[in-house]
């Protein structure tokens, strides 16, 4: 259950940091 969870917020910061990153422009799919 830890595991499942520490690997879902990895998941979340990476795609959170994805976003962060990338620019308006380079986004073609805005999945919220």
């Amino acid at each position: 259950m830890k595991r499942a969870l520490k690997v879902l917020l990895v998941l979340f910061a990476i795609v959170a940091l994805w976003k962060f990153v990338s620019t308006d422009a380079e986004v073609e799919y805005d999945d919220a």
